[in-house]
């Protein structure tokens, strides 16, 4: 049944597969002016996020909008990440609000049923109202959540496994 082009398809399909863990995996080169954030170990609480401005071997120069330029040195270093960009969350959104609005529609269609008109051509109305009022509030709920999760973005963090074990890729 499998000839072989399905063998070496998804032989191929393993070899891209194992190229993108690889890909993923490796540590995120970290250049001058890239947005980093660096978390210290003597003060945890410190969290600095900005652009990387210059590196020595003893010392990181954060600038950060709006603030002076703040120096870390490298010994006190408990966490550099690297940003990779934003994202937003319409997708998500989309499907909330529609798993959301599909639940709402269906509590509404059924508490507008009266035991007595449960009979005859106005049982197939009913149904034909029923329906409309569940499209319309999944339709609406994912408009919503569309919105919503376009709204909500999010920026996406890559850890650099230490600057002194030859992280940063300045250049």
């Amino acid at each position: 049944m499998f000839g072989r082009k399905g063998g070496s398809g998804a032989v191929a399909l393993l070899a891209l597969s194992a190229v993108s863990l690889q890909a993923q995996t490796a540590a995120p080169p970290v250049q001058l002016d890239s947005r980093i954030r660096v978390a210290s170990r003597s003060d945890p609480g410190l969290e600095a996020v900005g652009a990387l401005s210059s590196w020595t071997d003893e010392s990181l120069q954060v600038a950060r909008s709006g603030v002076a330029p703040i120096s870390i040195p490298l010994s006190d270093v408990a966490s550099l990440e690297v940003s990779r960009g934003t994202k937003r969350h319409t997708l998500v959104g989309m499907a909330a609000g529609a798993g959301l609005g599909l639940v709402v529609g269906l509590v509404a269609a059924n508490n507008e049923r009266e035991p007595d008109s449960m009979t005859g051509s106005a049982q197939e109305w009913e149904t034909a109202t029923d329906a409309r009022i569940v499209a319309f509030t999944t339709v609406l709920g994912t408009g919503i959540g569309a919105l919503v999760g376009a709204l909500i973005k999010t920026e996406k963090w890559d850890r650099v496994e230490g600057p002194g074990a030859g992280g940063l890729d300045l250049e």
